[in-house]
């Protein structure tokens, strides 16, 4: 018997909310009375995937961990069904999955390659410092090349097929000697073996982004649904260094319904969208209804950025978008030396123990009361024989412990006359044992800048993030840093260079 898929396609700009539209057909499905566990809803980055979650518990009622099986990454979807029909037995090795910072050192030092460890993230792809045997690998697998063929992918100069394919048949013997499973290897495997979740509603959002692999699978689970839905945007496509084709969402045969208006876009910011796919890709960008602001549009010289930021800096919500992590780290000084708290890539965001060690500071110069955890943190960051703390770890901790629970008082009176009047001084942490250059300069900024607390909401208002980790995400204003990495500005001297960096 035929069984034919209701399928349908969704294609939105950004903040058209494609993937609102998706967790509006979840509500309208569970109100028919199907149950959660009869839905599949599959995103390509685990952000969204949690973030539905969370979505869809806060619209249904329903608890997130009921939710768990309902949303997750391709994936995460393959390695439920492996273990659900015991092709993984953790049991027997708990430590299945092949995680390259271990796992490639390992396989270095049996065989006598010297593969660098966490070479395929984007970072070291735009650094151009990624590992030319795992990224043509991870590629090769993603988009199903075979093996012989793999120098369509460009075999990285050093390797000729022969010695690419001894790499990876070593490298496959290797995980099979101790059982390990990469994530290419999950998705391989569940097409293979032809497992399926059964689930009648398929939900695949961020459809853009999907590999051949993940095409395949995705296909494959689709003949056994009643209704089909997917949500992309071709030219939102971020991932084709991992493979990823826009021509699969693109191809699929559906209704397609395109979503007329944007709540995040303005005309001017679509305008230059709209130039730069014109002018670098074969597509032509929709037209959509944006939101009635102009959008304030500005070019601003490096050199002057120290100045904007010291009197300019907006204060509504602010994203600084940069390319790669380390390229953040020059964004986060900048913001630090002008007192600008910000949030965003772990390595530079301000930390708990920062924020209220300045809180703590600018009590203790305007004769505040302490709050128990500025007052740990002036205890955890001066000297015992200033703050009158035990010397000792664990009595210093069961006495944080005590003031945090209220059972001890978070008072000044312990502290010595020499360290309250060196914290009013113009350089407070000169007794303090704090030497990370950028921890120094986040709180002696905001000295600078005279703020008097640090909040949270301060923290959270200004993000340092990349381009790629901000996607689906939104500021009312947005700073695009401009430097680009030297690999990505090498990828530009080709026609699909060009066509991807439009794409971001």
């Amino acid at each position: 018997m035929l069984f034919l898929t209701n399928c349908k396609k969704i294609l939105g700009a950004p903040g058209t909310g494609k993937t609102h539209r998706c967790i509006d057909v979840i509500k309208e499905n569970l109100r028919n009375g199907i149950c959660e566990t009869d839905i599949l809803y599959t995103t390509y980055r685990r952000e969204a995937a949690d973030d539905a979650v969370l979505k869809i518990s806060g619209d249904t009622g329903i608890k997130p961990h009921k939710l768990k099986r309902l949303a997750n990454t391709t994936h995460g979807i393959c390695l439920s069904l492996l273990l659900k029909n015991g092709f993984v037995k953790p049991q027997e090795n708990h430590n299945f999955l092949f995680y390259e910072p271990y796992d490639i050192p390992q396989f270095n030092k049996k065989y006598g390659y010297n593969l660098k460890a966490n070479g395929t993230g984007i970072d070291a792809i735009n650094n151009g410092t990624a590992d030319p045997f795992l990224q043509t690998y991870s590629v090769m697998r993603a988009t199903r090349t075979p093996l012989n063929e793999v120098y369509k992918n460009g075999l990285p100069l050093q390797y000729s097929i022969g010695e690419f394919k001894q790499i990876v048949n070593d490298l496959n013997e290797w995980k099979q000697e101790h059982n390990k499973l990469e994530f290419a290897d999950m998705i391989d495997t569940v097409i293979e073996e032809g497992l399926s979740p059964d689930c009648s509603l398929q939900i695949y959002d961020e459809s853009q982004d999907m590999t051949s692999q993940m095409y395949t699978v995705s296909k494959m689970w689709a003949e056994n649904a009643d209704q089909v839905v997917l949500a992309g945007d071709h030219l939102q496509t971020l991932y084709p260094h991992m493979g990823a084709n826009p021509r699969y969402f693109l191809d699929w045969d559906g209704e397609l319904e395109v979503i007329p208006e944007s709540r995040r876009l303005t005309a001017g910011t679509w305008e230059i969208a709209k130039d730069v796919i014109r002018s670098n890709t074969p597509y032509e960008a929709p037209n959509i209804k944006t939101r009635t602001e102009i959008g304030l549009i500005v070019q601003l010289n490096f050199a002057n950025l120290d100045n904007y930021l010291a009197n300019g800096m907006p204060k509504n919500d602010t994203f600084h978008l940069v390319r790669a992590n380390y390229m953040g780290g020059f964004i986060a000084d900048k913001l630090a030396c002008a007192g600008i708290p910000y949030s965003g890539i772990d390595q530079y965001a301000w930390k708990p123990v920062e924020k209220n060690l300045f809180n703590a500071i600018q009590a203790i110069r305007s004769f505040r009361q302490l709050k128990p955890s500025e007052f740990c943190a002036i205890i955890d960051k001066y000297p015992a024989r200033l703050t009158g703390a035990p010397s000792s770890l664990i009595q210093k901790s069961a006495l944080k412990e005590k003031v945090q629970k209220g059972e001890h008082s978070a008072s000044m009176s312990m502290f010595s006359q020499h360290l309250i009047e060196a914290i009013k001084t113009d350089d407070p942490l000169k007794l303090s044992t704090v030497k990370n250059e950028l921890s120094i300069k986040k709180i002696m900024g905001a000295l600078n800048r005279e703020l008097h607390d640090v909040t949270q909401e301060d923290i959270d208002r200004v993000k340092v993030l990349t381009i790629h980790g901000s996607k689906g995400m939104q500021a009312t204003t947005n700073f695009l840093h401009m430097s680009i990495p030297n690999a990505v500005t090498k990828s530009l001297m080709t026609k699909q260079g060009r066509e991807n960096e439009a794409y971001v």
